[in-house]
């Protein structure tokens, strides 16, 4: 998703050789008066930060998540999601804890219109940026817990088994 040096859509080989059009999302930008906010910056300025994050940039940016849900339709191909989440990076640019991003994602995943057969949460802290919302596999002694406690139990509520029924 977003910009990049060579625009993506310029390389599809053609409808007979694809079955999905897949597209990765983190919650991370370098738009103007978004990530990072200011130390003083209140629970509301972050959050009208976060709001302005995925309108602007996440969905509807020149190759958001609306351009490849209408290219993936144009194309007469589902949409998957190989790799989305949160994101707390060393450059500063992440959402860090953004239950707003989860909700969207989940409203994105469910409306009919888009067209997603798979998504699969990124859940780790990789060296490049912090995503991981379980706290650990339990008997592994890794229990890291997570940086993102608020969009952890709004993944909980939304994603789990009993929220899908």
């Amino acid at each position: 998703m977003g910009d990049q040096d060579f625009p993506a859509e310029q390389a599809w080989p053609g409808d007979e050789y694809v079955d999905f059009v897949g597209v990765d999302v983190y919650d991370e930008t370098w738009s103007a008066d978004t990530y990072p906010w200011p130390a003083t910056a209140t629970a509301a300025e972050i959050e009208a930060r976060h709001r302005k994050v995925w309108t602007e940039w996440i969905v509807n940016s020149p190759r958001g998540l609306a351009f490849w849900a209408k290219f993936a339709a144009d194309h007469r191909k589902p949409l998957g999601i190989p790799e989305w989440g949160l994101n707390h990076a060393d450059h500063g640019h992440g959402g860090l804890d953004n239950p707003y991003f989860i909700e969207q994602m989940h409203a994105f995943f469910r409306d009919p219109a888009n067209r997603v057969a798979f998504q699969c949460y990124f859940d780790v802290n990789a060296p490049e940026g912090h995503h991981q919302l379980s706290p650990g596999v339990s008997g592994t002694g890794k229990q890291e817990g997570t940086e993102f406690p608020k969009s952890a139990a709004k993944f909980r509520e939304l994603f789990s088994a009993t929220a899908a029924k």
